[in-house]
């Protein structure tokens, strides 16, 4: 079969549109405890930083999330890591509307944050298999329903919580989840010919050589990893600094994706935080 009736092909495109329609479901998981925490925090009379544990207990779950299902999709495929973790967000969410007290809720959001980076890192290093020519920009869009998401729900929702409350909002995005993201899981059961994966074989012999997609969402996460060790400030710099570094291991192709994003993503961010000349940004 010809590279393109493979790769950059209209099924390609199709492929893209489905997982941008699965990322802004299941990344409701991520940003709803936002549009709920002034209600959460009027019910069990709380401060603002006892309200925001929910939120980073989601967030720390939603980047070892990342990991943990990126593996799960490695054995099983994209669809059937979709579909059980379509069951996770449900469940987590119907559970959070069961909660008593911050405490309970906050751990539930933990849970919620793993299932629901089903709809991050996972689609994206699917979507690459996909396309060559349109790689950056097939993998930039469907990263971008994570934002969309946000931007989405609290506008789509706000009508349900302010006549329900943040428990019937929570119920409702539940069902959202599994009437949306079952069906268009099913649509992503087709898997590229191990002769296309990343660009090899028959349909790159234009390119020549390997490319590491693995690198550039290292890359990826080590501009994360540098905000938080030094700031957004240095964002752009910290990703340059990465593009550079990471060159030198293209070669690379371990099979462990959590050491190839810690070794290629972490480590230079908190070296070169720890260690760059003074007057260096």
């Amino acid at each position: 079969m010809d590279r393109s009736d493979i790769l950059d092909s209209a099924s390609s495109w199709q492929r893209l549109l489905v997982a941008l329609l699965i990322g802004l479901v299941a990344n409701a998981g991520m940003w709803a405890v936002v549009v709920i925490m002034p209600a959460v925090e009027a019910e069990f009379a709380l401060t603002r930083a006892d309200t925001s544990l929910p939120y980073m207990l989601s967030m720390l779950g939603y980047g070892l999330g990342n990991f943990i299902i990126g593996r799960w999709v490695d054995r099983v495929g994209i669809a059937t890591a979709l579909t059980g973790a379509s069951f996770g967000i449900a469940a987590s969410f119907f559970a959070a509307t069961q909660a008593g007290n911050i405490g309970v809720l906050a751990a539930i959001h933990f849970i919620l944050g793993l299932f629901a980076a089903v709809g991050f890192a996972p689609l994206m290093s699917d979507i690459s298999h996909w396309f060559i020519k349109w790689r950056g920009t097939a993998m930039a869009l469907v990263a971008s329903a994570n934002y969309l998401s946000g931007a989405v729900w609290p506008t789509v929702l706000a009508g349900v919580l302010a006549q329900s409350g943040w428990r019937a909002t929570y119920q409702t995005l539940a069902v959202i989840t599994i009437v949306v993201v079952l069906p268009l899981a099913v649509l992503l059961r087709r898997r590229v010919p191990d002769s296309c994966r990343w660009g090899l074989g028959r349909c790159n012999t234009q390119q020549g050589q390997h490319q590491n997609v693995s690198g550039a969402i290292a890359t990826l996460f080590g501009v994360c990893w540098g905000g938080v060790l030094r700031g957004d400030v240095h964002a752009a710099s910290a990703h340059r600094h990465l593009l550079r570094w990471s060159g030198i291991w293209t070669r690379c192709r371990r099979r462990n994706a959590v050491f190839d994003v810690v070794w290629r993503g972490f480590v230079p961010h908190l070296f070169w935080a720890a260690f760059r000349p003074s007057g260096w940004r």
